[in-house]
């Protein structure tokens, strides 16, 4: 702006690049608004410089490497990707595996599930929910109230379900046994045994007799704490942590130690849809203002549950596999689908339970609130087949909370991630186990011969990421500790462990503190 008068003045030009870390630039020019002609077109001039130097700027800014230190890192999304040239991010699906534990006890049955997998030094401690409806008049209702059990494996594949004595059953259920103690309940029917989700707490200066959280309630109790030194005896806390939202199923809660803060993913609702939102807390008691989550690039969806976690072997990357919930119209279609009787029957007690569909998602964050949604399924019904399936019903294919890493079957292979998945309401069926190769959720694979990969440019300081063939020897890692260079190597369909056996080419990538020379890309903020 000028001065009054034609005085000197000052123009200040403030540009915002795409970069979150670049700062807006501030450029200050002067005239005098004597010969305005030329003066203008000096201010233009000056312009056409200011705004080239600033582009300039931005690109410089945004071309320092991302520090990814000694972490290591996966291709679930395109964070370390600046351009791709045939290159396709591919999702892979889970391989089934043994029977996990069948629910044949008295206090279990046809909904039981929701269960909870936690790794406590060498046991692996799982929490579910035993559960059973009944529909025999008419109507879809709970036969009894829902109880939360405890059972535990050493090796993540043979599970047992100890006798703890802590509850005892009772009535019709007590009278099927011989000794109504002899049962692996760790909390009784109520309004919190529906969906109860624990964790192991990491927090540093935790109290050992708190090891162990839980979040639980529903939406007229609110959502609790509860907390325990062994996964088995539980104590709750008498004042809920808040009461938002729908809470009507798995609720999750951890420790995030970038932000120095608990944080809580539940089911609410947005815009007539079933979301899912976020909120934080430093001492589970005060609770920030809740965020829905975000997917940029998906279309809108109903999300019931989300099984969001930080993932063990990353935990900078937070992993959720949400149920995607699909609600249809009877058609004649879609009383054809097997089991027809069994379906004919829920939908007459409750009708959206012989249409309805559930499937199950994978996504991935660095920032806790904006996910890259996969809209293809993760863990998919299948084809359609014989009577003995359900696959195609509402309540199936519900993810466990908490993926646990497992021994290969192969010495000397990497280890499997291991999950369960339930069945659909209705079907007492046993909870089957599912794996896939340790950080193989997505690759990145060519889609045709000679295809590229530029990365962002990086400093790595440790072998945090290689690149190994299935089919040939290993070549050298991309980052390790003897800091070799690998310049346009071909390698294979590759992750952040693998490769398979068809070709394409990385750009020059180095350790040691060399910075890799590729294109540009903006940077996210962890947790912003």
């Amino acid at each position: 702006m000028s001065s009054p008068g034609g005085s000197v003045g000052t123009k200040r030009m403030c540009v915002k690049c795409d970069d979150w870390f670049a700062r807006p630039i501030i450029a200050t020019m002067k005239w005098s608004e004597t010969n305005s002609l030329s003066s203008n077109r000096q201010l233009m001039t000056l312009r056409i410089f200011v705004v080239a130097l600033l582009c300039a700027t931005a690109q410089a800014r945004s071309a320092e490497p991302l520090d990814i230190g000694s972490r290591r890192e996966l291709f679930v999304d395109h964070h370390l990707i600046a351009h791709r040239d045939a290159v396709r991010l591919t999702l892979h699906r889970p391989r089934p595996r043994e029977v996990a534990i069948r629910f044949d006890k008295p206090w279990e049955g046809n909904t039981s599930g929701y269960p909870t997998v936690m790794r406590d030094g060498d046991v692996f401690k799982m929490i579910y929910r035993a559960h059973a409806m009944i529909w025999n008049t008419g109507k879809l209702m709970m036969a009894r109230s829902p109880v939360v059990c405890y059972a535990e494996s050493r090796d993540g594949i043979k599970w047992t379900k100890p006798a703890l004595r802590e509850f005892p059953l009772l009535g019709a259920v007590a009278k099927q046994v011989d000794d109504p103690l002899a049962n692996n309940i760790v909390w009784p029917g109520s309004n919190f045994s529906g969906s109860f989700v624990p964790f192991l707490d990491n927090r540093p200066g935790c109290p050992p007799k708190e090891k162990f959280k839980a979040a639980t309630g529903n939406r007229r109790v609110g959502l609790h704490l509860f907390t325990s030194p062994d996964a088995i005896t539980w104590r709750k806390r008498d004042k809920p942590l808040f009461n938002r939202g729908a809470l009507d199923s798995m609720n999750v809660m951890f420790w995030e130690p970038r932000l120095q803060r608990y944080v809580v993913y539940y089911r609410t609702v947005v815009d007539g849809m079933r979301a899912v939102a976020m909120t934080t807390s430093a001492d589970l008691h005060a609770w920030s203002k809740s965020v829905p989550l975000e997917y940029p690039g998906s279309p809108r969806q109903q999300m019931y549950t989300n099984g969001i976690h930080p993932y063990h072997r990353a935990p900078h990357i937070l992993f959720g596999f949400p149920t995607r919930y699909t609600a249809r119209k009877i058609t004649g279609q879609i009383r054809s689908l097997e089991p027809v009787d069994l379906r004919k029957e829920l939908a007459a007690a409750y009708a959206r339970v012989g249409s309805d569909l559930t499937d199950g998602l994978f996504m991935s964050s660095r920032d806790g609130v904006r996910f890259h949604r996969w809209d293809e399924a993760f863990m998919r019904p299948g084809p359609e087949a014989g009577p003995a399936t359900t696959n195609w019903m509402y309540g199936d294919n519900y993810q466990s909370y908490g993926l646990f890493e497992t021994a290969s079957e192969r010495d000397g292979a990497p280890g499997n991630c291991r999950c369960f998945f339930a069945k659909a309401i209705g079907v007492t069926a046993p909870l089957s186990c599912v794996a896939t190769r340790s950080d193989w959720m997505v690759s990145s694979r060519p889609a045709r011969r000679s295809p590229a990969v530029n990365w962002s440019p990086n400093h790595c300081d440790s072998p945090v990421t290689g690149w190994h063939s299935t089919t040939r020897p290993p070549q050298p890692a991309a980052c390790g500790s003897r800091s070799r260079r690998r310049t346009e190597r071909p390698f294979q369909d590759f992750d952040s462990r693998t490769a398979s056996n068809r070709s394409a080419t990385v750009s020059s990538t180095s350790c040691g503190g060399n910075v890799a020379r590729t294109s540009v890309r903006c940077p996210v903020v962890p947790f912003a």
